[in-house]
Formats: structure tokens, sequence, C-alpha cells
């Protein structure tokens, strides 16, 4: 354990020194990238063979910290399921706790390069594991910035998929003055104002459920405005 985390602090004074490189302008990165992607397999190599001779006399916080590192590490060399399994599991065996919490921000990082890399049917899947976690997240950690970012995550998925109802349904959990919820509230009175002047035009549509429409994109779009 103790070469791995060697190998984990001098991966990222590589990731540092590549960093100002490229901001410099320098002409050898790609030895740089080689040279980092090898620390970084060295020591993930190293946890799984620690995780491989962990015994129950070792300690379950020694356990946590290989796992916990092992989803760090699988995250920085792109291996998104990967990361996301170890964390999430971990997020959710470490409930209320620092390690579990830091274990979520992975999982959550994870998502996003899955989200970002996935066709729409991928898409949908990873949503509806994405939408339990977000839950978890925001009993456990109310307050945390993970809990925000997952719920909104998930309206900003919803409004894209037209599921205006669980857009609501989360945003209603997000504080007020968090701007990003500012703006998906912005977003969301917007999608239900283009609702109610499309429920206008359709006389099967009973006036109440058309004027309900309205109040309630107003309603959205002035809870957006008051944080601008």
């Amino acid at each position: 354990l103790a070469a791995a985390q060697e190998r984990i602090e001098q991966a990222e004074q590589q990731a540092l020194d590549l960093q100002l490189q490229r901001e410099a302008g320098g002409d050898d990165l790609q030895t740089l990238e080689d040279a980092l992607r090898v620390q970084r397999d060295q020591a993930l190599q190293l946890l799984r063979t620690a995780l491989r001779l962990y015994s129950p006399a070792d300690g379950r916080e020694q356990l946590v910290d290989v796992q916990f590192r092992l989803a760090y590490l699988s995250l920085k060399q792109q291996d998104a399921w990967g990361a996301l399994s170890i964390a999430e599991l971990l997020a959710r065996q470490n409930r209320g706790t620092e390690i579990g919490l830091r274990s979520a921000a992975i999982a959550l990082n994870a998502y996003s390069d899955l989200l970002q890399s996935s066709g729409a049917s991928a898409k949908s899947e990873l949503v509806e594991h994405l939408e339990p976690f977000a839950r978890y997240l925001m009993t456990v950690w109310p307050t945390s910035t993970e809990a925000s970012a997952a719920a909104s995550a998930i309206v900003q998925l919803s409004l894209v998929a037209g599921d205006v109802e669980k857009a609501e349904s989360f945003l209603a959990q997000l504080p007020e003055n968090n701007a990003l919820a500012a703006k998906l509230r912005r977003e969301l009175g917007i999608k239900l104002f283009e609702e109610y002047l499309e429920a206008k035009k359709d006389e099967s549509i009973e006036a109440a459920q058309v004027e309900q429409l309205r109040s309630k994109a107003l309603s959205s779009l002035e809870a957006g405005c008051r944080s601008l």
C-alpha cells in the first residue's frame, strides 16, 4: 500500500508537470502522458495486489482505503465503469462519513464521463441508475455540493427527455439560493410555458388545466429570476 501511495504521489506531480507543459506549449507532451499512464498503471497493480492480500486482521479501514484509491485511479485512467462500480458501493457502505462523501464525488464524476460518451439508449439506462443514487445523496448528505450536483444532473436530463414531472420533483429539493438551481428553474419555467402555449391551442384540454400550466410556468420563472 505504501508503494502504491508513493506512485500516486509521483503521478500527481507528473500530472501537474504535464499541465504546466501544456500551458507553456511544450513539444514533448506525449512522452509525459505515457510516463503518467505507466505510473498510474503501476499504482493500480499494487493496489489490486494489496486487495488480494487483504485479510480481516488488517482492519476494515485499510480495505476501504485501498478501494477508494482504486476508484480514484480508475477514474484518472478513464475507466469510468470501474471507478463507478467501486465508488458508488463505497458511498453506500460508508453512509454519512467523509470517505463516503468523497467516494460519492468520484462516482458522480464517473457518471458524468459515461453520460458524455454514451448514446441515447445507454444514457437512458445510466439515468435510471443515477436517479436512486441522487436520492440517496440528498437523504444522507442533503446540504452537500455532491447532492446538489446529482439532483441538478437529473433535472437537466429530465428536461431534455421531456419528463417535466421528474424535473420538478428533484428541483423542489434544491435550495433556492443555488445559482445552478435558479438557472434550472428558469429552464423548467420555459418548458412549462411552451406546454401551456400548446395546451392553449388544444380545445380538448380543460381551461382549468391550461391555467394551472400557466401558473406553474410563471411560478418557476419567477423563482429562477429571483436569484439574478
